[in-house]
């Protein structure tokens, strides 16, 4: 006898997934979570309707388990700065040279291809590409 319930709780975590899209204001991911969620509840049926439950459970059970691993290295790399609970962020940049010029300078044009204005303002910016010595 068929039972139905991996088909249920695959879309109950789908359903979670594109409300989590939602709340998170990122509409773009919606259909495609729609798209596979309606394909991975279709194969559930399918695998639910041929007897084989037994796949289908160990199909979540891997998701489960993939999910779990997932979460535990998040939180392992997820470091904070020590008493002020704000992550530690990678350098965007490192560079060996020491820093020229007043704080509120970003940088210098070094050719106006390189450059750009931003909406309007007066204010010019050049994209820093690399390090100099």
């Amino acid at each position: 006898m068929a039972t139905f319930y991996p088909v249920i709780i695959t879309t109950a975590i789908f359903i979670a997934l594109i409300l989590d899209d939602i709340l998170k204001e990122t509409p773009e991911n919606v259909p495609v979570n729609t798209l596979q969620g309606l394909i991975s509840i279709g194969l559930m049926l399918i695998l639910s309707f041929k007897d084989m439950e037994f796949i289908s459970w160990g199909l979540l059970i891997l998701i489960f388990i993939i999910i779990l691993i997932s979460y535990h290295f998040g939180i392992l790399t997820n470091k904070t700065v020590s008493g002020s609970g704000a992550p530690v962020l990678p350098p965007v940049m490192s560079c060996s040279t020491t820093a020229t010029g007043s704080p509120s300078t970003i940088s210098i044009p070094s050719s106006p291809a390189l450059s750009g204005n931003v909406a309007g303002s007066s204010y010019t910016f050049t994209p820093i590409t690399s390090c100099s010595k």
